[in-house]
């Protein structure tokens, strides 16, 4: 085989005696001429090509940088040259493309003919100022007054004692003394409004000089028979309620309290008789969560903690893999108990494990939930290499987690589990380096 030139020199000094192995490796060692031709030396000339020295005395060079390159040498530049158009002198190009869809519009134009009207839409900020401006016989307000015709039916059937000025028109004067006032021009406007406390009289005076005098005083003894009506109600409420009892949450009568007390009997099993108002026998305001009414089991009635339900299920399969990687998340579903809901929590207890666990190197670091920060250690202290469950003996039981469910629906919890370097072997009958089960109690309230 062949061999250094080092290696070579130190077969062949004074006293060796080189072995047959030696002279094949000598051999092996160098090119013989019938091989072909070899590179003796490369070197870069004054022109950056470079000089290729070869065994035969021959020289080949290669220029570093040629002259010309032919399009097809370089790939996809034919394809780019044909997607561009070629610059023509005197023009100039621009990403403003004249499109067909351009083009024919072009060539409508000139079959053109203007329409007669237009839609108020097609005509530019048309719409907004028609919306500024006030109808002929819409009720507006401009610049912060009213139209007149708009109090038309603030003042109609009102007792106007006087009015002067020009613009009223059509003035009924009815039976009662009442005034209708009719067809008031839609140009008057109201510019001020003046109140006597003392005469009750709402002066109405117009922007082209006139006034109006509406008398209110009939208003305000309505208002003070509205007054003396509310307080009436008010004080026939106050009475109701007095007859009503505030006791229990009961709403009814003391007749009807008497009624109930008379047939005490229907009554006697869990409602009782405080001081003339009806309670629940053990009855509390604030009983707390988890609580129901009713007759524990030493008698009593009233409001009682509900006792959870626990029951376990032996041998859960917890995880297992053929890899040493830190914090390997295993999901353990328990859907098919039904019972199980977010927020649950179980316990774990005789933790097993098996796979390869023979030296005091070889463990698992377990996290429940998502605290990985803490971690129980399993299989350090009597594991061995076995497919055979071996107990953690204690180690991690009584810890808890938290049942989740997933966006697929499964319920159940996770781990966390960081095995060991040293924790790489297969015994016979695993699958698996390393496996891990326990026993779950279920507390359910």
């Amino acid at each position: 085989m062949k061999a250094s030139i080092t290696t070579l020199k130190s077969l062949f000094q004074r006293g060796d005696k080189p072995t047959e192995k030696d002279f094949e490796d000598l051999i092996d060692s160098f090119l013989h001429k019938d091989e072909g031709v070899a590179i003796k030396n490369v070197n870069l000339d004054a022109t950056g090509n470079l000089v290729f020295d070869f065994s035969d005395g021959t020289t080949e060079v290669i220029k570093q940088t040629p002259e010309e390159i032919p399009i097809s040498a370089i790939k996809g530049l034919q394809n780019e040259l044909n997607s561009k158009v070629s610059n023509d002198v005197g023009r100039q190009l621009s990403s403003e493309d004249f499109t067909s869809t351009l083009k024919l519009k072009l060539e409508r134009l000139e079959n053109y003919v203007h329409p007669p009207t237009h839609r108020i839409d097609e005509i530019e900020n048309l719409q907004p100022s028609l919306d500024d401006k006030v109808s002929a016989t819409a009720n507006e307000t401009i610049e912060g007054q009213k139209v007149f015709s708009e109090i038309v039916e603030l003042i109609n059937g009102l007792k106007i004692s006087s009015f002067s000025g020009s613009g009223l028109r059509n003035l009924v004067v009815q039976a009662d003394g009442t005034v209708d006032v009719k067809a008031i021009a839609t140009d008057l406007f109201v510019g001020n409004t003046t109140f006597d406390d003392a005469t009750k009289i709402l002066t109405l005076e117009l922007v082209n000089g006139s006034t109006i005098d509406v008398d209110l005083s009939s208003l305000e003894e309505d208002l003070t028979g509205l007054r003396a009506n509310i307080a009436t109600l008010e004080a026939t409420t106050a009475l109701l309620q007095d007859t009503k009892l505030d006791k229990g949450g009961y709403t009814g009568t003391a007749q009807d309290l008497d009624t109930i007390k008379r047939d005490k009997a229907a009554f006697a099993k869990s409602i009782t008789d405080v001081s003339g108002n009806l309670e629940l026998q053990g009855d509390q305001q604030t009983p707390g969560p988890s609580r129901y009414y009713g007759t524990n089991g030493e008698g009593v009635k009233g409001y009682h903690e509900i006792e959870p339900i626990y029951f376990n299920v032996t041998n859960v399969f917890l995880g297992g893999s053929s890899n040493n990687t830190a914090d390997q998340e295993f999901f353990v579903d328990l859907s098919s108990y039904g019972v199980l809901k977010p927020g649950h929590q179980l316990e774990l207890n005789n933790i097993e494990f098996r796979g390869d666990f023979s030296g005091a190197n070889e463990y698992v670091d377990v996290a429940l939930n998502s605290i990985t920060s803490e971690k129980i250690r399993i299989g350090e202290a009597n594991g061995r290499d076995s497919s055979q469950w071996q107990s953690a003996l204690g180690v991690g039981d009584g810890g808890a987690v938290d049942i989740v469910q997933l966006p697929t629906e499964e319920v159940g919890f996770i781990i966390y589990v960081s095995p060991s370097s040293a924790v790489n072997f297969r015994p016979r009958g695993m699958r698996n380096w390393w496996e891990l089960r326990a026993d779950v109690q279920f507390k359910i309230i």
